[in-house]
């Protein structure tokens, strides 16, 4: 292990390749830690998540980009669509069937054990590697308060649930127990009965064993983490084509400010 100074500010970036590669596992932790933090009595879990798949990236584009008839080789759920008895557009949830769902490299089958202090105060900084699947984190029975969002310091908010969508960062602190038991962190898949997951456990305590299906489909994400409210709301409306092509139906510029998404007419452009 290296350490290296950053001038920048502290938080919880990470490393990771494009083009649907981070499905490969080409992602990475890449922490800046303060060091006025050294003092804090906490300990700190990273978790990264992912959704894992045998197929090359260009096999899973290629699924979905190539129409119905590529969906059984690409592993498409078809949760999109039309529900012909109601009249109603369903939702489009997942639109690939992952072989496996991973916190820090690693299925709930052989899952990740984080040792921890019966008491004591723990950092969670959860990075939302996954490609293309969003997550609900769900401490259970422990209240934990969002401290930081994409890096970014923020009021605390308690809960014990918190919706991530993708390339989302969130900081945690939870307050143990002083009970010689574990708890499970566990990241639900969205609308789907699959979760990931890590162990918390205090030394000598018996390890809490939890099944990778669960009983039920999960939450669907909401805008709960949008906790600054915008200086401005301009609506634009999203649409797909016949070809799954997604874009702006924009007829005017709007010019947003700098880490935003900026659209000029039908050009859509991030600003770093």
């Amino acid at each position: 292990m290296r350490s290296y100074a950053f001038s920048g500010k502290a938080g919880t970036p990470w490393m990771h390749a494009h083009t649907l590669q981070e499905q490969a596992l080409l992602a990475v932790p890449l922490i800046v830690a303060n060091p006025h933090d050294d003092g804090r009595d906490e300990q700190e879990v990273v978790v990264l998540l992912h959704d894992f798949s045998f197929k090359t990236p260009d096999q899973l584009l290629a699924g979905l980009t190539a129409g119905p008839a590529a969906d059984a080789m690409a592993g498409h759920s078809g949760h999109g669509g039309m529900d012909m008895s109601s009249g109603i557009m369903a939702m489009d949830l997942n639109d690939i069937e992952y072989d496996a769902y991973l916190a820090s490299d690693r299925t709930l089958a052989d899952q990740e054990v984080a040792e921890v202090e019966r008491g004591g105060r723990v950092r969670v900084r959860i990075i939302k590697g996954a490609a293309a699947t969003a997550f609900t984190i769900d401490f259970g029975e422990l209240e934990g308060e969002s401290i930081a969002v994409e890096g970014e310091d923020i009021v605390a908010v308690k809960g014990r649930r918190f919706p991530m969508n993708m390339r989302q960062r969130i900081d945690v602190w939870l307050m143990l127990p002083a009970e010689k038991r574990s708890f499970p962190v566990l990241a639900l898949r969205e609308g789907a009965p699959q979760r990931t997951g890590i162990i918390l456990e205090p030394r000598g305590a018996e390890m809490a064993r939890v099944a990778a299906p669960g009983e039920q489909n999960r939450p669907v994400l909401d805008l709960e983490l949008v906790l600054i409210p915008p200086m401005r709301s301009v609506t634009i409306a999203l649409d797909a084509d016949n070809a799954g092509q997604w874009a702006f139906d924009c007829h005017h510029p709007y010019h947003m400010a700098i880490g935003m998404m900026s659209t000029f007419g039908d050009r859509t452009e991030a600003r770093a």
